[in-house]
């Protein structure tokens, strides 16, 4: 009969912990799954073209390498030509700091790549930023060009 209660504590034990370890894994995927991913493809181009992603959007020759960005307080660097961060959904400003190396303007065109649509579809603006709202699951692609 000891042995009985022994192997009946064990099993209850066992499934006791088999539990726990259940919810700390499923609780980890969770976590990981409220992301949103954000990835920019950055290019240089001359702002005289009227079809930037027809004429820029070349990795062997336009692909910007070195540009820094921030999203969500996370700075990056772009290595040829991507870079890409994972913040928690919500609203993001991404900001560029690429001015001073003589571009006078980009151009952003953001969209989401579960549904197609648009975010964000114009110039960055004086301060090299836009504003883009995330879901969880989304992944986003930014086409960033900067223009000379």
């Amino acid at each position: 009969m000891n042995a009985l209660k022994r192997l009946s504590r064990a099993l209850l034990a066992l499934t006791m912990i088999s539990g726990l370890m259940f919810g700390v894994l499923t609780n980890e995927a969770s976590a990981a799954s409220r992301g949103a991913y954000i990835t920019l493809h950055v290019f240089e181009c001359s702002g005289k073209t009227g079809d930037l992603y027809g004429v820029c959007h070349n990795w062997k020759t336009n692909a910007l390498d070195g540009a820094e960005f921030r999203v969500a307080g996370v700075y990056r660097w772009t290595a040829d030509g991507y870079v890409t961060w994972k913040p928690g959904a919500g609203t993001h400003v991404i900001r560029g700091f690429n001015f001073s190396w003589g571009y006078y303007e980009s151009y952003v065109y953001c969209s989401n790549q579960v549904t197609g649509k648009v975010l964000y579809d114009g110039p960055s603006g004086g301060d090299d930023a836009v504003t883009i709202t995330t879901t969880v699951g989304q992944e986003v692609i930014c086409d960033w060009y900067y223009l000379y």
